[in-house]
């Protein structure tokens, strides 16, 4: 179920969802985004979140643009790829 989140200082819609049979967690703020590609070396966060999708077997999407704030998506399956 959606839940957007309201502040003075930002929105945050953050969503969980199955879809088949995985598990898609959706957040969303409309803040001021960033460059995905221009991060600088020593930030980790991002590639953070991708290692553990991936130990997870997951796939993770990242999409920000300046000024329009930034979407993380993560789908994980429910059974892992080991046990089918």
């Amino acid at each position: 179920m959606p839940t957007p989140v309201d502040t003075a200082r930002a929105r945050l819609f953050v969503e969980l969802r199955l879809v088949g049979e995985l598990l898609r967690i959706k957040v969303r703020d409309w803040g001021i985004g960033f460059d995905p590609d221009g991060v600088s070396p020593g930030h980790f966060g991002l590639e953070g979140i991708r290692r553990r999708v991936d130990l997870l077997h997951g796939v993770a999407t990242i999409v920000s643009k300046p000024i329009n704030g930034t979407c993380v998506t993560v789908d994980l399956p429910l059974v892992p790829p080991e046990a089918n």
